[in-house]
């Protein structure tokens, strides 16, 4: 016991901070508060569930893979003439997503570079240059994997995890449900509407910090009842670290959302989300060429 004193010290337990002066919330009022937020803050959202998969077709919705890619276009590539990989590819014409925002037909892909950053660039993320998001409008059903191999396609399933970055290396067959999303923790107006929905729920003032103004452990129950992980189209975003879009950037519509999944080795580098934003109003013309993509990770 003396060796174990010296090499340890008589140091106490570490205490929790005293909260005796901050709201604490029951379970049942967190739980009616989360759920006042989400009556006021509700938006469709298609989910995305992955199943790993050796046996898709060029044309299906998949994440990773190898792309369908028509002979007569170039395949997309950075401007140092690096070949882009498929990230994500939706197959509107057998997906038939009900939406008055999505396309009813065509293929939509989202392509990266595979190299450290994941093809974001931090200084401007809506530069395709190492990242990329094509519409095909109309699919040609003849075009076989040998024609994109002619065309310089390349599969994630192709690169070396040891030597080649990638946020997965197998590829996914691509389950959509519909569902209804709230906002998470990460968003501006996140406080705003728990805020709001305290003060609802307690009879008092609304909360202006309610980070601040409520104990941890209520604080951090709310947050857990609100957020909604996972791949996803439209709905509420997710991030790990902060919104990247600003006041009238336009981005007011997720076009999709990739989370990572330890269980199927998904992995945006520490447990991390990529997001691609979009107006609605270009979302509706079905033109991709103004695209916010971002990650972040823990």
């Amino acid at each position: 016991m003396g060796f174990l004193r010296k090499l340890f010290g008589n140091k106490k337990p570490a205490e929790k901070p005293i909260e005796s002066n901050k709201l604490a919330l029951t379970p049942e009022q967190m739980q009616r508060v989360a759920a006042a937020v989400k009556t006021r803050y509700c938006k469709p959202v298609f989910r995305i569930d992955t199943t790993k998969s050796e046996a898709l077709k060029l044309t299906d919705s998949k994440f990773g893979g190898m792309p369908y890619w028509p002979t007569n276009l170039d395949h997309p590539k950075t401007s140092d003439n690096e070949p882009l990989v498929l990230l994500a590819q939706i197959n509107f014409s057998n997906e038939h997503l009900n939406s008055n925002l999505l396309p009813k037909q065509g293929l939509l892909q989202f392509f990266i570079a595979a190299n450290d950053h994941y093809g974001l660039n931090f200084g401007n993320g809506t530069m395709q240059d190492t990242f990329r998001v094509v519409y095909h409008p109309s699919i040609d059903t003849e075009t076989k994997a040998e024609n994109d191999k002619q065309v310089g396609a390349l599969s994630n399933t192709q690169l070396d995890p040891k030597e080649t970055p990638f946020p997965f290396y197998d590829q996914f067959a691509l389950s959509f449900y519909a569902s209804t999303d709230t906002i998470s923790n990460g968003l501006e107006l996140f406080d705003a509407a728990v805020g709001e929905a305290i003060g609802q729920v307690m009879g008092i003032p609304a909360p202006e910090k309610p980070w601040k103004e409520l104990t941890s452990e209520s604080y951090d129950g709310i947050c857990a009842l609100l957020r909604h992980d996972g791949s996803k189209m439209l709905g509420y975003p997710t991030f790990t670290q902060w919104d990247p879009r600003h006041e009238n950037d336009g981005f007011d519509t997720l076009l999709l959302q990739i989370d990572s999944n330890m269980k199927q080795h998904i992995m945006w580098g520490d447990c991390g989300v990529a997001n691609f934003f979009i107006s609605s109003e270009s979302l509706k013309r079905c033109d991709f060429s103004h695209v916010l993509y971002n990650w972040d990770c823990y």
